[in-house]
């Protein structure tokens, strides 16, 4: 089972470079440009992961994916798997960086957008080759401004996909067992990108297994 899929994952880096005080549309077109402008520039695997920092709140998006368990995690517990999940997305988003370029997916449209309060959705198309992409970007707004929860093509969500995994793995076994995996799921990707560490820079995220670590 993936922790990713790959569509979801190239987006991920034309997302918004910045989310300010920005609306959910500014957040994306303005973000898509500057993004792309480093992709081209072939700029550093790590300084394009760090980009993604300001406007992804992984920290919404763990407790989102634990569901009810979440509510039962200490404060200390939620800020640990908060920072796992986002060294794992980092980590995944940096090897697959160094080893090929979203170079055919390009053309970002924006569509429309719908406000629900404190929540947004921008839907968008992205060129894949030939074929135009469905996107739809979901928002939250905080104190920081809009930031985004989860990422919608094809109508497969990344944070379902994560929802399903982690609800599937805990009907099994534990919640350590699952920070535990998470972990090391991170450290494989770390000590593979230390490896790619010279290649040229350019891609999206990789993909990497839940069960069976």
């Amino acid at each position: 089972m993936y922790l990713f899929r790959k569509p979801v994952l190239y987006i991920l880096a034309l997302l918004p470079f910045w989310a300010g005080a920005q609306t959910p549309s500014e957040v994306v077109r303005r973000g898509n440009a500057e993004v792309e402008k480093l992709l081209h520039a072939k700029a550093d695997a790590e300084a394009l992961a760090q980009s993604i920092e300001g406007f992804v709140d992984f920290g919404e998006l763990a407790k989102r994916a634990l569901g009810d368990k979440w509510k039962g995690l200490s404060k200390k517990q939620q800020a640990e798997f908060a920072q796992t999940m986002k060294g794992l997305l980092k980590a995944a988003y940096v090897q697959k960086t160094a080893r090929g370029s979203p170079s055919n997916l390009s053309n970002a449209q924006l569509e429309r957008e719908e406000l629900r309060t404190t929540e947004a959705c921008v839907y968008a198309s992205l060129q894949s080759g030939k074929t135009r992409l469905p996107v739809e970007y979901r928002l939250h707004k905080t104190k920081a401004g809009w930031r985004v929860f989860d990422i919608v093509t094809d109508e497969v969500s990344l944070l379902q996909t994560y929802e399903e995994q982690f609800r599937k793995f805990l009907s099994q076994r534990s919640y350590e067992e699952l920070l535990k995996t998470l972990k090391a799921k991170r450290e494989q990707l770390e000590q593979t990108e230390k490896k790619d560490q010279g290649r040229v820079a350019g891609g999206g995220m990789g993909a990497g297994e839940l069960q069976g670590q």
